[in-house]
This record gives C-alpha cells, structure tokens and sequence, in this order.
C-alpha cells in the first residue's frame, strides 16, 4: 500500500491539468498515488487523462462540487496520508519529501502545511508568497487564529487518513463552496495540533476562472459564506471559537467593505463597515475604513493597493 494518496478534484480545467498532475510524478518523495476525481466534465479533460494510463486512478461522477469529490477521493485512497492538490495548482519536487520528513522525525504529526507562492499564469511570475499576507502560525492553540484568517492555502496539508474518521468529510453543500476546505481546516485545528513548514513547496495560480483572479467575483456572495462558516464552526466548537467570534465577525464585514470600496459601492460597504464596529468596536482600522470610504475612488483605490503592497513585502500588517 502507499504511504501517501494525492488527491485531485477537478471539473473543467483541461488547461491546466497536465501541469498540476507532472508535478506530481515530479516528486522525489516516490511513495504515493494519485487519485483524480472529475467533477463532471465538459471540456475534454477526461481525454488529457487518459493519456496517464495506470500511472493515476480516475474516478469520474456527475457534477456535485468540490467538497463532494474530495470526499470521493478521501473514501478511495489507500495511503496513510492524504495530500490535496486543485486541479489548478503545483507542488515543487520536494513537497511531499519534507512533509514526509517532519511527519517520520518522531514526533506526533497528523497535519503538516507550508507556504505558498503564489503566481500569476500567463507570465508565470511570482506575485507573493503566502507568509507575506497571512502570518502563519502552527502547534495547539492557533483554531482561533485560523477562524479570524484562512492562512493555510488548499494545496499545502498533508493529513493523516484518520483526522477524518474523527472531524468527518468535506462539506457538500453548496452554501460552503469554495470555502469548505476552510471549514475542513478548522475543525481539525479545534481537536489536533498543526505543523507548519516555512517553505514555498506549492504553487498557487491566479486566472481567470478561480476565486481571486475572476473578475466577475461576488464580493457580496463571498461574504455569506464566509459568514456562514465562522456561524456553523462556532456553533460545533463554542469551547474553542466562541471566544473570537466577534473579532472573526468583524474581520469578515471589514474584508468585505473593503473590496466593496475599491469597486466603488460605497453605501453597502458602509453598511457592512458598521456591522464590523458593531461586532468588534476596538478594531481601529474599521474607522480608519470609514474615514476612507467619504473620500473619491481613485484615492480609495491607492490606499487599499498601498496596504496590500506593505502586507506583501513588508509583512506589515495593516
């Protein structure tokens, strides 16, 4: 049997599979498969894969989304270790041999993360790395960290099979969608103790079809799910969220009025703004915000790109 199964949902992305997957095979870590679920399909992908022969499982189902077929992949895999791979992502060669590497060190390890870069696809350019906008943090007490930000990146843990039997699946709903692996990560760090590897041992691609590069993004739908998950986690967890729900609350309202800002719809992000005072009132940014939000869109555009150039290369986070 396998030390490690490499999960892959996919649904569409005929592009970029080819690449995702010979990252894989590219490993110098040897003891894995590879399990790819195809999400229902359109566009050739099924093709591409069938080229790979036995060197990869293919496991094809109606269109369910992706917390549905990584629980395919999870019930199918044969290792001791699950690693999870978008079908739009990298690992470098190494990935999974330092992961492996800290996991047989001795210790107690059954959740591993690293860093990330983050990349722009046409170019291939490096944009960031993940550190630089979200602090990573690792051992038993960083749940409530992780509930205020998602700082672990879907193409990074390597998790030990059995973390599932006891936290449970991926969420299949479609509520969650896009942010069930965040969900996923918090009810693991409410019960386990996670490691954190700070090296960039996987690639995250920005296009024009996923969360961050697609244009035509809903801030507005984001937000309820996100929402959604600080609600439902707290709920399952009191003991362990409870105590920075109002602080969770209020980053997501912020987060949100800000990108509402920047695209010039000032109104609702005001309404969102006093919801983030209303949740959280000693976070000072939140009126810093408010104050922005009276001045002419170019300005608000300058300002939000300039902290996000700090946050990126200075680590400053404000």
């Amino acid at each position: 049997m396998p030390k490690v199964s490499v999960v892959i949902p996919t649904y569409n992305c005929k592009r970029f599979i080819k690449e995702t997957i010979n990252s894989v095979l590219s490993q110098t870590y040897l003891d894995f498969e590879v399990i790819v679920i195809d999400d229902g399909s359109t566009d050739g992908t099924a093709e591409i894969l069938n080229d790979y022969g036995s060197t990869l499982r293919y496991i094809y189902q109606k269109n369910k989304g992706q917390g549905a077929a990584r629980n395919v992949g999870i019930r199918a895999c044969n290792g001791e270790y699950i690693a999870f791979l978008d079908s739009d992502d990298m690992w470098l060669p190494n990935k999974l041999e330092r992961q492996m590497a800290l996991i047989d060190s001795g210790s107690s390890i059954n959740f591993v993360y690293c860093d990330v870069e983050v990349f722009e696809h046409l170019s291939g350019q490096r944009l960031f790395l993940a550190h630089q906008l979200f602090k990573p943090y690792e051992g038993n007490n960083i749940a409530s960290k992780l509930l205020i930000n998602n700082f672990i990146f879907s193409c990074t843990p390597l998790i030990n099979k059995k973390v599932f039997e006891e936290v449970g699946y991926f969420d299949e709903s479609r509520l969650l969608q896009g942010l069930e692996d965040w969900d996923m990560w918090l009810r693991i760090a409410a019960s386990y103790p996670l490691a954190w590897i700070p090296e960039p041992l996987g690639r995250y691609r920005i296009h024009d079809a996923n969360m961050i590069g697609n244009s035509n993004y809903d801030p507005l739908k984001f937000h309820q799910q996100w929402i959604a998950v600080i609600k439902r986690i707290t709920e399952i967890y009191p003991q362990v969220y409870a105590p920075v729900y109002s602080q969770a609350m209020s980053n997501a309202y912020w987060n949100t009025s800000a990108k509402l800002l920047s695209k010039s719809q000032n109104s609702q992000a005001r309404q969102l703004l006093y919801s983030a005072i209303r949740h959280y009132p000693l976070c000072s940014k939140s009126y810093l915000l408010g104050v922005l939000s009276l001045m002419p869109l170019p300005i608000v555009q300058f300002i939000l790109k300039l902290r996000q150039f700090y946050r990126k290369f200075y680590g400053v986070n404000i």
